[in-house]
């Protein structure tokens, strides 16, 4: 795993961004029946009936994720202030397991904002939040470790927003009033690229 992060500015502007990748594998050998794991704990899954075994299907995870985030913060004066934030992730993940291979791409946005008032014990705050995601997931026979014949092809979407606005007065040290609403959306959408 590789990760930088850094941040510079003032105190009335700063930005903020962190960055990383991270590539991992690892072997799923599967689970063992009792009698399995007394006899031999650190086996892998044997072959049962007409599927093969772990060892056999080189049954593992491989994920490649990088990530890159930004955030901004200024202080427009000493009542108002606004922070923006932007952040983009790609995973490449494989699993070749016993039964199947799945290959999925996973593209995800965010975008998050704010500004707030605040003075004497008064503070108003109102953001918004967008996300986006776009998977691709790729079914496949698993043929020794080797992706086969297509099962399915997939592709995923969703999105989420929401708006907010918030006010709160602090009218003492013992009471806080709030009141604030927000709308929120979601949508989902699966569409299957083959036919079984």
């Amino acid at each position: 795993m590789l990760q930088w992060s850094g941040q510079f500015g003032t105190n009335t502007y700063r930005w903020e961004a962190l960055v990383f990748l991270a590539d991992m594998a690892y072997q799923t050998p599967g689970g063992l029946t009792q009698v399995q794991f007394n006899s031999n704990p650190r086996s892998a899954r044997p072959a049962a009936g007409t599927l093969p075994g772990a060892v056999a299907q080189r049954a593992g995870i491989m994920n490649t994720t990088y990530f890159m985030g930004i955030r901004n913060r200024t202080q427009i004066s000493t009542n108002w202030t606004i922070q923006q934030q932007l952040q983009f992730h790609h995973t490449s993940f494989r699993n070749p397991f016993i039964t199947n291979y799945e290959k999925r791409q996973e593209d995800n946005v965010a975008y998050s904002g704010w500004i707030r008032w605040k003075k004497n014990g008064w503070q108003w705050q109102t953001g918004g939040e967008w996300l986006f995601n776009n998977t691709l997931l790729n079914n496949f026979q698993n043929i020794g470790g080797l992706a086969g014949q297509v099962l399915f092809k997939d592709i995923l979407a969703a999105r989420q927003a929401h708006a907010y606005t918030q006010l709160q007065v602090q009218l003492n040290t013992k009471w806080l009033i709030q009141t604030g609403t927000s709308i929120n959306f979601q949508r989902y959408q699966f569409n299957r690229l083959t036919t079984p």
